[in-house]
């Protein structure tokens, strides 16, 4: 027996919608993932450069660097369906 499920932030209880406003929704809903992923992409951007610039001006690993590096790709990683 599967428990509901609870609605997510664009959506209502039910099926109180039209098709065309469960569209929007929908469209919504996607536009919204597709943000998350660009601004963690952005942050693993950013977190590389950082990582990258440091290492090829002093020759030099830096660790704290490194490691938000690692924690931004991760996730982005969480975020792929799997």
């Amino acid at each position: 027996m599967m428990a509901a499920q609870a609605p997510g932030p664009f959506e209502l209880a039910g099926d109180q919608r039209s098709a065309e406003e469960q569209a929007i929704v929908h469209r919504r809903a996607v536009e919204f993932e597709t943000w998350r992923m660009v601004q963690r992409c952005n942050a693993f951007a950013s977190a590389w450069n950082a990582f990258l610039a440091e290492y090829s001006a002093q020759g030099t690993l830096n660790v704290k660097k490194a490691r938000a590096a690692v924690n931004a790709w991760r996730k982005i990683e969480s975020a792929l369906p799997r």
